[in-house]
């Protein structure tokens, strides 16, 4: 009997031993043990540092006081330079003074709105002082000398000439966008309605330069269904009677106006009946003649104006005739 037992409790010891080893059967109806998930060291957070937004350059226009005449300085945010006209001839020692002033080199482009004397005639001289890559004008002759002398001042300088009309671009700097809206194809018989008008926008700031053009050219770009709306207007004639209709100013719909005009005694611009249309669209108005220099600086999201006595880049007292 005490045999028996011995055997017995050897073979529940060596069941017991096997059974250790083993694993056990799973209960019918409970859900096997998930196996303990596998944690690895945390990688270290890294913090990126974001790079400052690109300081947005400016656009500087400068409006050039030339007498009864126009004269535009552009400045772009590359910088690069175009002239628009450049007034009557004895106007261009201020023009040069002005470029050199700002720190000009060379023109990128030359630009006349039209061949009448009071926007060219300072530009053969400009043209002496300064390389220019390209030379752009509306295509439209005049035998009138301002015209011969400017023409073969460009053929002796070699520079590249440029007709435009509209809708064609300028390509001048990839921040800009420059359309031509004036004049069309053929063109007009008058040659301030042939003055080249340009539309120039950089990020959410626009400019339109009009030149001398009057009512026929506004009618043909409002009849055109163009893009007219800009912030600021170069005023059309000097501020003539017959530009800026009432209904070109309410397409161009501006907040600021710069009249290019001379002393009262050189003319009768600008015209009453302009200046009241621009009052009446709450326009704030800057004239070369009372104000010298306008420059008007804008980074594209705002702009900024400056009157600079003529005195600071310009002979003092000097007007056109």
């Amino acid at each position: 009997m005490q045999k028996t037992g011995a055997i017995l409790l050897l073979l529940c010891i060596l069941a017991v031993s096997a059974g250790c080893t083993g694993t056990a059967p799973a209960v019918a109806g409970t859900p096997a043990p998930s196996p303990a998930p596998f944690l690895s060291p945390a990688a270290p957070a890294i913090t990126a540092t974001p790079a400052p937004a690109p300081a947005l350059r400016n656009l500087s226009v400068f409006f050039i006081p030339v007498g009864q005449g126009d004269s535009i300085l552009v400045i772009t945010p590359n910088q690069k330079a175009i002239l628009i006209d450049a007034g009557l001839a004895d106007a261009a020692p201020d023009v040069i003074r002005l470029l050199r002033r700002e720190n000009v080199s060379a023109l990128d482009i030359a630009l006349a709105t039209h061949a009448h004397g009071d926007h060219i005639g300072g530009m053969p001289e400009v043209l002496e002082n300064f390389p220019v890559h390209e030379f752009v004008w509306n295509g439209h002759p005049r035998k009138a000398s301002p015209y011969t002398k400017l023409m073969a001042e460009i053929g002796k300088k070699k520079i590249p000439l440029t007709a435009v009309k509209a809708g064609d671009t300028l390509s001048l700097d990839p921040d800009l966008s420059i359309e031509v809206l004036n004049p069309p194809a053929p063109g007009f018989d008058d040659p301030n309605n042939n003055s080249i008008v340009l539309r120039m926008t950089y990020r959410n700031v626009s400019f339109l330069f009009t030149g001398d053009a009057a009512q026929a050219s506004e009618a043909s770009m409002l009849a055109g269904n163009m893009t007219l709306s800009a912030d600021i207007l170069k005023v059309g004639h000097h501020g003539n009677v017959h530009s800026t209709s009432a209904a070109f100013l309410a397409a161009v719909h501006p907040s600021l106006a710069i009249i290019e005009v001379g002393a009262a005694s050189e003319g009768h611009h600008p015209s009453d009946k302009t200046l009241a249309r621009l009052a009446q669209e709450n326009v704030t108005v800057y004239r070369t003649d009372r104000d010298g220099i306008v420059e008007v600086s804008t980074n594209g999201t705002g702009y900024a104006v400056t009157a600079l006595s003529p005195t600071v880049y310009t002979s003092a007292g000097r007007a056109s005739a």
